[in-house]
């Protein structure tokens, strides 16, 4: 979250709006007009169609950034936001903004990904529970992902410079239940498997992802395992000292990482859409 002095700094930059109760901020499925919103005040509430029916998943309060995945990822928006409390105050970020603020601003660039990782694991979460209570995670785990646009040319600018390893199948990147060590990686060739517990596989990683990165925000202890599914494979580790280097020299590191996280959030609420629609297609 903001700190205030930063927050009436933010606010003097940005166009603000007061929106009352019930009123509709974007709407599933609409275009997402090139903005995302942040929160002064109030309460909104956020809807999904799931099954045909509206369904309220979270509820969003004072001081959180919203809409990004439109702004960020050019896509329709993935769920409707409505005003929940008698009254709220949003900030309307346009993408003319965001441009300027992640130039200017690392800690926007910072709150805003910090966000979306948290939201990330809340859907992983939330996935492998409907999962587990259903029986069907070799069903979607035998499924190729969603593949989404990606920037891969632009990732290997900043992550050839971190040390690499190979690592062999079985190999363990991290076990769960490490304590904090403030590193993240990105995967440069194989697949791994993401295991709770000994033996129970809740996701993959291909080619092309970062992993980790909560550890590395948020200073937690993992959460999962991450082992080697293909014969060997090539990783980036990326520790904190590494992290805000490139983040200090290179700051559109920090968008190429969003973006990455944001794709990443859009498929698994897309596989909890579809699972609550009963489409394992």
């Amino acid at each position: 979250m903001l700190q205030k002095q930063n927050l009436d700094d933010f606010a003097k930059n940005i166009t603000t709006r007061v929106c009352q109760k019930n009123d509709t901020i974007f709407s599933e499925g609409e275009h997402a007009s090139e903005r995302m919103y942040f929160l002064f005040s109030g309460e909104l509430s956020v809807y999904k169609n799931r099954d045909n029916q509206i369904v309220e998943i979270n509820t969003i309060h004072q001081g959180t950034f919203f809409g990004e995945v439109g702004l960020v990822l050019n896509l329709p928006r993935i769920a409707t936001v409505k005003v929940k409390s008698e009254s709220a105050k949003l900030g309307i970020i346009q993408k003319s903004d965001f441009d300027r603020l992640a130039e200017t601003n690392p800690m926007f660039l910072y709150n805003l990904l910090g966000l979306t990782i948290e939201r990330l694991g809340k859907a992983n979460d939330k996935l492998r529970r409907v999962l587990k209570e259903n029986n069907l995670f070799h069903t979607f785990l035998v499924k190729d992902k969603p593949k989404l646009p990606h920037s891969h040319e632009s990732i290997m600018d900043y992550v050839n410079n971190a040390s690499t390893r190979v690592f062999g199948r079985g190999q363990k990147i991290f076990s769960e239940g490490d304590d904090k060590n403030s590193t993240m990686y990105y995967l440069l060739s194989g697949k791994l498997m993401v295991l709770q517990g000994e033996t129970e596989i809740i996701s993959t990683i291909e080619e092309g992802e970062f992993f980790g990165e909560y550890a590395l925000i948020y200073q937690s202890s993992r959460t999962s395992s991450v082992v080697v599914e293909s014969s060997m494979a090539r990783i980036a580790k990326i520790d904190k000292d590494i992290f805000q280097k490139i983040c200090s020299l290179r700051p559109s590191f920090l968008i190429t990482l969003l973006k990455n996280s944001l794709e990443r959030l859009v498929v698994a609420e897309r596989k909890i859409t579809s699972f609550v629609e009963g489409d394992f297609s």
